[in-house]
């Protein structure tokens, strides 16, 4: 799955999932689908009071975690969106937590070793 087509999956869910969003036609220019994905996500943290962005570095991680494994490129060439949709809705809650692990992880050593803080700093 494309970049192009993980946004336009996002805005779809989003406003199959919120209700209150009605129902709207996406753009198909990528500026008017992040304008639209960027509105969409203002109108989630209004409501949960979050503070996510379109550009959420976990997101991006997790992209990256699904691009750069063999198995979902193979899903990806091998299946059509629908059946890739079922497999990675399936899958998601899984490699959700596997990333909130490895983040946990992360952090719980970077405080606890101050060396490695120091580091992390200068980068």
């Amino acid at each position: 799955m494309t970049q192009d087509e993980r946004r336009e999956y996002l805005i779809q869910y989003l406003l199959k999932e919120e209700i209150r969003f009605g129902r709207q036609n996406i753009p198909t220019d990528k500026q008017g689908q992040e304008n639209m994905l960027r509105s969409l996500m203002n109108k989630i943290n209004e409501k949960y009071g979050t503070h996510f962005t379109e550009m959420d570095k976990v997101l991006v991680q997790m992209e990256n975690d699904y691009a750069n494994q063999e198995k979902w490129q193979s899903y990806a060439k091998n299946n059509d969106r629908a059946t890739f949709m079922l497999l990675f809705e399936k899958d998601f809650p899984n490699m959700a937590a596997d990333r909130y692990e490895q983040n946990d992880k992360f952090f719980r050593k970077l405080f606890d070793d101050p060396d490695m803080m120091k580091q992390v700093m200068k980068i």
